[in-house]
């Protein structure tokens, strides 16, 4: 009953340019990640680590990250193994060509010929196929079939599942129709920095997602690494959190905070020492609380670890309109003139509504961006 923990995508070594000073922090924070996997897995007694693709975020990374990440393999207390994958793909300036990784007696690393690993004591067989480029037409499982020896197949795969719309060709594509067929008892997906399930047919298939969040794109669940048991009953997928970080984005319509308290209400309960903001405001300003990038980023500061915000689809509301700015024969006159009536019209309660909905659409049809 082998029992596996699966990961990919730790991206060691990812500079954060976007964070400034703050990225020497999360990039250090990797490393910790990278170093609690292996604690988990010892701790949840798993039998092998699969690293299905880029552990580090480019072949050229610094020799003292090397160093870490070897050090920390040698020391587990757990056999590895490792896929590389699109940014740490085995072309020849590949990082895994280096010295520093021979030797290790618990890893065992894809390279160029080599697609699978026999595990005979877990009656295992991991096949992959290590990706030679950051981009290819090749599915990573072509050619890859299961091992009639072992009573367990499983296989690492780093690329795209075929999707119209959402993966590129040349994104080492895989069809769902690959993985149904494959024979395999689970496929170990990475490159996806989201965990999903694409299991088709008899196989189990899933990107796991990063262990740590690397950008504000990545939605949960992630921060995360799947425990994967295979036994005559099936495969069950468990996740275990791993992040320490949490990235949250958040669109908020400018018309609806008045002033700065009503703001950081707003999101207090999303404030954290490790939690990133990205803050979109949107829509029409009242003109008593005009939002100001430098000021809303001083007074967030406190509270969250890093803070960006956007008010660049934000627009003042036009108190005073006047008529005459706006003839009749115009759209926007025409609308102006419709939407005042109606306000007067309308009971007290739902006035405000139209006025609301006429600032808005004065807005659009003068092409400001506001939503």
């Amino acid at each position: 009953m082998p029992k596996l923990l699966h990961t990919a995508d730790i991206h060691l070594g990812a500079p954060f340019k976007n964070l400034g000073e703050k990225g020497k922090e999360v990039r250090r924070a990797l490393r910790e990640t990278f170093s609690a996997l292996l604690r988990l897995a010892a701790d949840e007694r798993v039998d092998l680590v699969l690293i299905a693709g880029d552990l580090f975020d480019a072949n050229r990374v610094p020799a003292d990250l090397v160093d870490f990440a070897v050090a920390e393999i040698a020391a587990a207390r757990v056999p590895v193994c490792i896929l590389p994958g699109t940014h740490d793909c085995l072309d020849t300036s590949s990082v895994y060509h280096g010295a520093k990784f021979g030797g290790i007696e618990n890893l065992f690393i894809f390279t160029e010929g080599v697609t699978h690993k026999v595990y005979a004591d877990l009656g295992l067989t991991i096949h992959g196929r290590a990706n030679s480029a950051n981009k290819s037409l090749q599915s990573p499982l072509a050619g890859i079939s299961p091992n009639a020896d072992t009573r367990w197949n499983v296989a690492m795969a780093h690329g795209s599942i075929r999707i119209e719309s959402k993966s590129a060709p040349d994104d080492y594509p895989v069809s769902l129709e690959e993985i149904a067929a494959s024979g395999m008892d689970y496929v170990a997906l990475g490159h996806w920095h989201v965990a999903q399930d694409f299991s088709r047919g008899k196989t189990k298939a899933w990107y796991c997602g990063t262990p740590e969040n690397l950008t504000f794109d990545e939605r949960s669940p992630a921060g995360q690494a799947l425990l994967v048991t295979i036994d005559d009953t099936g495969v069950s997928v468990e996740s275990r959190e791993t992040g320490r970080y949490s990235w949250r984005e958040v669109s908020m319509d400018a018309a609806e905070v008045n002033d700065e308290p009503a703001l950081l209400g707003k999101l207090k309960p999303l404030a954290g020492s490790r939690t990133l903001l990205k803050l979109r405001l949107t829509g029409l300003a009242h003109l008593d609380f005009i939002p100001n990038e430098d000021r809303l980023r001083e007074l967030l500061a406190e509270q969250f670890f890093h803070v960006a915000v956007d008010t660049r689809a934000v627009h003042l509301m036009e108190t005073e309109l006047n008529l005459s700015a706006y003839p009749e024969s115009t759209v926007a006159g025409r609308f102006l003139r419709i939407m005042q009536e109606k306000a007067h019209a309308a009971p007290e309660g739902e006035r405000r509504e139209y006025e609301e909905a006429l600032q808005v659409g004065l807005a659009l049809l003068k092409g400001k961006n506001i939503l």
